[in-house]
This record gives C-alpha cells, structure tokens and sequence, in this order.
C-alpha cells in the first residue's frame, strides 16, 4: 500500500514541479540522514555540509537553465560562436548562484525553506518525512503486535508507586516499538525510581551509617533492602541483573544486552517483591 502511494506521489510531484521536487527531495533525505545520526559526518553545528553536498549540485544545475533562459530572453546569445557559448552561460549562472545564499549560511537559508507550509518545497520535503517514519513504523508492527501479546505475560500484580507507574509505561512503549537499548535503560529506572520510594535515606543510614552530602544509589539500596531482609537473595541478585544491563547499556555498548524480554521480566519481579498487591 505504502508502495503504491509513494508512486503516485512521485509521479505527481514530478509532473507537477519537477525542479521544486527534485531540490526537496534532496534536502529532506540529507536531512533524514543527518538527523537519523543526530550529526553530520563532519561534526557540523548544523547540517550545512550534508546540505551542500546534497543540494547544490541540483541548484547549481537550476541555476545553469536559469542562466541560459535569462541570456536567451535578453537577446544575448544570438550570434554567439559555439565555443563562446557554454563559458557565457557559466558566468551567468556564477553571477546567479553569487546572489544566493553561500553553503555558511545554509542555515538561514533552511529556515527560510521551511517556512512556508503552502510552499512546493516544504510540502515535499514534509511528505518525504511522513513517508520515511511511515515506512520504519510498518516494518515493526507486525514484530510489535508479538510482543505485545508477550507483554501480557508479565502483567505487574503489584501496586508501585506512580513515578514507577510511568517508567513501566515508557517500558512498554519501547518494547513493543523495538527499541531494545532504550526499554533495558528504563527498566533500570524503574528500579531505582521503586527502591528510593521503598528504601529511604534513613533506612540506608542505619546499614552503612550516616555520611554528609552522602546519595545513596540504586546499588546501595538494594544491599539495605537484603541486609534488612526485605528482599531475599533471588531478588536482590535479579535487582543486581537489571541494575548491571542498564548501566551497560548507558555507559558502554547501547546493544550489549539481548535478552530485553528476560530484563523486563526482572524488572516486573522486583517490583511484585516491593509492591505486593
């Protein structure tokens, strides 16, 4: 279906305003791929360079018809030897490209490009846009509609408190949508969000003893929940588990865990333990 309709759109925009679509197509697919990255192969502070490298290449062929329309309309080309003729149209088309914006200021330029909904160019460009997330959207829904039948196998039977609530809801988002790294980092969150609600500073002091300006981290308080006996060594250890992928995840390889299902069914574990329902 998705195919069908990005033919027609082709096929009309082409039609319709071959140069406008051929520029927009341009910029939206530099900025698909630079914002899929969130960087530029350079490092740029914007993406000037993927910009230039895509766009001008097709503006400065625009530019060499609009020069060759200009010097035909104003008579300028009539008598012209054959070896003069292309080294006229050049520097017309210099002289063009001269009065646009230079590849330092594609920013503004950008800004500028988008900012006018009913423009050609904005309107393909966005429509690029739809159609890129629409494509990525239907390659996971058959992969997250899986999922979300295994999610129901790990319902929570627990009662956690409502900052928990909203980490295991981003759990769910990101489980059925397929982003692995993301869902193991909240099941991390999640935990530490349960244990500074059910471990309290007060109970971490009684353990490890009072310490000035001291925060006590997930780690901690799950030694203070098993050196207090509430929770047994299974727990503790399943705690541990989630605690050591999260951090993996966040401070050394975002896909060093494969078993998200297994690390959401530890989360759900712990949580039954501190929030029983």
């Amino acid at each position: 279906m998705l195919d069908c309709y990005c033919d027609h759109w082709r096929d009309y925009w082409s039609q319709k305003a071959p140069a406008e679509f051929e520029l927009a197509q341009n910029v939206a697919k530099a900025l698909i791929a630079c914002t899929r990255d969130l960087a530029t192969p350079q490092g740029a502070p914007w993406i000037a360079d993927r910009l230039k490298d895509e766009v001008l290449p097709v503006m400065r062929k625009y530019w060499l018809i609009e020069a060759l329309t200009t010097l035909l309309n104003q008579g300028m080309l009539r008598g012209v030897k054959e070896d003069r003729l292309m080294k006229l149209i050049e520097q017309k088309a210099e002289e063009i490209a001269n009065n646009r914006p230079a590849p330092a200021e594609f920013h503004d330029s950008m800004q500028e490009f988008f900012s006018q909904l009913d423009n050609p160019n904005m309107r393909i460009a966005w429509e690029s846009f739809v159609i890129e997330l629409t494509d990525d959207a239907m390659g996971r829904i058959g992969s997250g509609a899986v999922r979300m039948l295994e999610l129901s196998q790990l319902l929570v039977d627990a009662n956690p408190p409502q900052p928990t609530l909203n980490y295991l809801r981003r759990i769910s988002a990101c489980f059925i949508w397929g982003f692995d790294p993301e869902c193991i980092i909240l099941c991390r969150s999640a935990l530490d969000s349960a244990f500074r609600e059910k471990i309290s500073d007060e109970i971490c002091e009684k353990v490890f003893g009072a310490a000035e300006e001291r925060d006590f981290g997930l780690l901690a308080r799950i030694r203070a929940a098993h050196r207090t006996q509430m929770i047994s060594d299974g727990t503790r250890d399943t705690a541990w588990r989630v605690k050591y992928r999260g951090d993996k995840a966040v401070h050394y390889d975002p896909d060093a865990t494969r078993d998200v299902k297994g690390t959401v069914r530890d989360t759900v574990e712990v949580l039954k333990v501190l929030f029983p329902a």
